[in-house]
């Protein structure tokens, strides 16, 4: 939470929550705390401890929302590296939802992960009852 100061929305908890979270793991496979097989393990699990959840907007993150959140900015950092050739990752992503100055809604960072892609994110449409599977 410290290194990510951002306002979220009141309905927007899994915002704060959800980038806790992944970056700490994220953190932990960048300086070798946890191995890649081990984060793998960690997407995985938190994929099916939020594939249940039908909607990211709460007052409180926590548990399975949470954990969806999770994959969520995995699928999105995977998704973003792909499509711009690795000129973009979901760091960018927080970097822009950092610097927005109002409070963050779901479809802020829907439309700031479209403008990176040139197209709106396919791991955040809203047809999708669950993230993409995890590649790391």
């Amino acid at each position: 939470h410290v290194l990510f100061p951002v306002h979220a929305a009141p309905e927007e908890d899994w915002i704060d929550e959800g980038v806790a979270e992944y970056l700490s793991l994220r953190v932990m496979r960048e300086t070798g705390t946890i191995t890649p097989a081990r984060y793998n393990r960690a997407i995985s699990h938190m994929r099916e401890r939020g594939k249940a959840v039908a909607s990211l907007q709460t007052a409180n993150s926590h548990g399975a929302v949470t954990a969806r959140a999770v994959a969520l900015l995995h699928d999105l950092d995977l998704e973003l590296k792909q499509a711009s050739k690795g000129r973009y990752d979901v760091m960018e992503l927080l970097r822009r939802m950092m610097a927005h100055d109002d409070a963050l809604t779901l479809e802020d960072v829907r439309r700031m992960a479209a403008e990176l892609l040139g197209a709106p994110p396919r791991s955040m449409s809203k047809e999708r009852s669950t993230p993409a599977a995890a590649t790391p």
